[in-house]
């Protein structure tokens, strides 16, 4: 397991974001009891697959640093929606192992465990997207390995547009315009190397 100072630094390097930014979201995560919390030095905090989600997703999203615990609870209430069937598991099978219906960042959090990362890793031409879009907010993963494709969306549960009114009495439409965070297998891979301990992918 990586200690904050590792994941901080690894998170911003491969997401080429300021350490400081990075370091500021994790210190806010933490005061909101998201994150694991330690001492310092051989006492300090081991992160753990869901703490490195939260990081990643507060450093990318929040628009202030001080709402960084506020973006990672939004994210974190995305589902699956009813009519989209869970993962199959063949294109990487730890997510086959999530309920249907299961959020965002558990999703997220078992693309960065070791045996996601040892199952992806071993195919070079696999790919992976994660892509979060706001103010409408929804997440999709899209892992395609060589021979295949797999892409599951996340949403706000029930949509909050879908009874919304407008001052004339019609259906309010969701925001047009989004604003997206992508992030690749270089981000996922990065983050599991350093939370596994390893060095390389080998």
């Amino acid at each position: 397991m990586a200690s904050p100072g590792e994941l901080i630094a690894t998170v911003a390097a491969v997401l080429g974001l300021p350490e400081s930014r990075v370091f500021s979201a994790h210190r806010y995560l933490r005061e909101a009891g998201i994150v694991t919390k330690g001492g310092r030095g051989n006492s300090a905090a081991k992160m753990t697959e869901r703490d490195a989600v939260a990081l990643i997703v507060a450093a990318v999203s929040a628009h202030e640093l001080k709402e960084s615990a506020a973006a990672f609870r939004e994210w974190s209430g995305l589902v699956q929606p009813h009519d989209q069937r869970a993962w199959s598991g063949e294109t990487c099978p730890p997510l086959g192992l999530l309920p249907r219906g299961h959020c965002f960042t558990d999703a997220l959090a078992t693309l960065l465990s070791t045996d996601s990362l040892d199952f992806l890793a071993g195919d070079a031409a696999t790919q992976i997207r994660v892509q979060l879009g706001r103010p409408r907010l929804l997440a999709t993963i899209r892992i395609s390995p060589k021979g295949g494709e797999e892409f599951r969306e996340y949403v706000v549960d029930p949509l909050p547009w879908s009874r919304a009114k407008t001052g004339r009495g019609l259906t309010a439409m969701p925001p047009d315009l989004q604003e997206l965070y992508v992030f690749t297998e270089q981000t996922i891979y990065a983050v599991a190397l350093c939370l596994s301990g390893r060095e390389s992918l080998c």
